[in-house]
């Protein structure tokens, strides 16, 4: 007698199964404040935003798991710390121009 590997299921039960799978799928959505245009985090788009931070970019292109969702979730993160720390040093330069006046 002959093993049946695969049965197709379609109709509610096979919607419902897929839909289950795709429940479990975590996407992360990024916000950029500045334009107020939101994107689904993606490496395509992680790498895109990388470009203006050559040692993230190489830390990341180093990383194991690059399409892994907390991965790139921590690049984020990194970016946003590395544009804290900027502004904040713009902002104290601006202070000691305005004092200076």
């Amino acid at each position: 007698m002959a093993k049946i590997d695969y049965i197709p299921i379609g109709g509610a039960i096979g919607g419902a199964i897929a839909g289950a799978e795709l429940a479990m799928i975590r996407l992360y959505y990024i916000l950029d404040c500045e334009t107020g245009v939101v994107k689904i985090l993606s490496k395509k788009y992680l790498t895109t935003l990388l470009e203006d931070y050559a040692d993230l970019k190489f830390q990341f292109e180093s990383e194991k798991e690059t399409k892994n969702q907390e991965v790139l979730l921590k690049y984020i993160n990194k970016i946003n710390e590395k544009s804290l720390i900027v502004k904040e040093k713009l902002h104290d330069k601006n202070d000691i121009i305005e004092t200076a006046w």
